[in-house]
């Protein structure tokens, strides 16, 4: 039986040296009840894992992965992303909306540090997307963070799948802020927290994928996405209007 794991406390965190030998990832016990079970044996493409960040048996944080596995999928790409969720609806458009191969045009866009060689290489093992990261408040800015999210490719569960890119959308967690249930938007703090949030991602080596607002980290420290500069990455640049790729796209233009 895995032994409880404590939660920290201000003082500790305050008082405490964090040296890498002290950290781990381990996969998180099942916290899922039986109707997330069942919607995720209907979509045998995804599977969805939580790794917690301990340091000396304290959980001071997690970070939830989705392993995407195209080759699982039978029917369109966008479409069974689309089903899961916004956000992966979101990540599908920078792919092609059948077979799920990163878009050419993204490549060429931006600093064109990533190429075709690259896509086909990402679809030849599944997705690796970082749903969310959380390090508790009190262990907050002491390099816990950017020590974990690269360590993803030291774990078991990425080493066996093959995959050499973690792929994110660095944006703000809405269930933590407070306004999340009630009250108005600081649009000026949000958008202050989302910059904080590209910066942090950046600092640890992803580059913007074209001009979208999803990045990638490439496990080879030689990949030309490593020689490029956090000031010197591409900006996010607006979508054109959105190209219908179903009936229902193309209804909600006629009618919308």
């Amino acid at each position: 039986m895995q032994s409880p794991i404590t939660q920290p406390t201000s003082n500790t965190a305050m008082s405490e040296t964090i040296s890498v030998e002290s950290l781990k990832l381990v996969v998180a016990p099942s916290e899922r009840d039986d109707e997330e079970d069942e919607r995720e044996s209907e979509w045998p493409w995804l599977k969805t894992t939580k790794y917690l960040i301990i340091l000396n048996e304290t959980q001071v944080g997690h970070i939830i992965v989705q392993f995407i596995d195209v080759s699982r999928m039978e029917d369109s790409f966008c479409l069974l992303m689309d089903g899961w969720s916004h956000e992966l609806a979101e990540f599908s458009a920078i792919f092609d909306p059948e077979n799920g191969i990163l878009r050419e045009m993204v490549c060429r866009a931006g600093t064109g540090c990533w190429n075709m060689d690259d896509a086909w290489e990402m679809l030849e093992h599944p997705y690796l997307y970082i749903e969310e990261v959380v390090v508790e408040e009190a262990w907050r800015g002491r390099g816990i963070g950017s020590w974990a999210i690269p360590q993803l490719f030291q774990t078991e569960k990425v080493k066996a799948s093959g995959s050499t890119y973690l792929f994110t959308w660095p944006t703000v967690l809405n269930r933590l802020e407070p306004h999340h249930l009630f009250g108005p938007i600081d649009t000026m703090a949000y958008e202050a927290k989302r910059q904080r949030n590209i910066n942090f991602y950046r600092k640890i080596g992803f580059r913007r994928l074209g001009n979208s607002c999803f990045f990638c980290l490439a496990k080879d420290v030689n990949h030309p996405s490593r020689r490029i500069a956090p000031d010197q990455d591409a900006v996010y640049v607006e979508p054109p209007r959105k190209i219908p790729r179903t009936p229902a796209d193309v209804l909600e233009m006629l009618f919308y």
